[in-house]
């Protein structure tokens, strides 16, 4: 995804990049966002989704929020973040 180059997410554009509806798709992901937003490490618009300043340190932290693979993950194999 683009979260880590661009620090953001335009949900229209990713719906027709990945040929699925992205909200619809991620709920659950953009969902799981909420204390992330509450610290003020992401804005979660309507349309888009924009790391702050303050989240761009935590990049990796929020981009695990979307990786298919976290929910498996098994000890050792991610390298540690903060």
């Amino acid at each position: 995804m683009r979260l880590m180059c661009d620090l953001s997410l335009d949900y229209a554009a990713m719906s027709e990049s990945l040929g699925i509806d992205f909200k619809e798709h991620f709920a659950p992901e953009l969902s799981s966002l909420t204390e992330l937003e509450a610290d003020g490490l992401v804005r979660c618009g309507e349309n888009d989704l924009v790391v702050t300043d303050a989240g761009r340190l935590f990049i990796r932290n929020i981009a695990m929020h979307f990786d298919a693979y976290n929910t498996v993950r098994r000890e050792g194999r991610f390298s540690k973040t903060i």
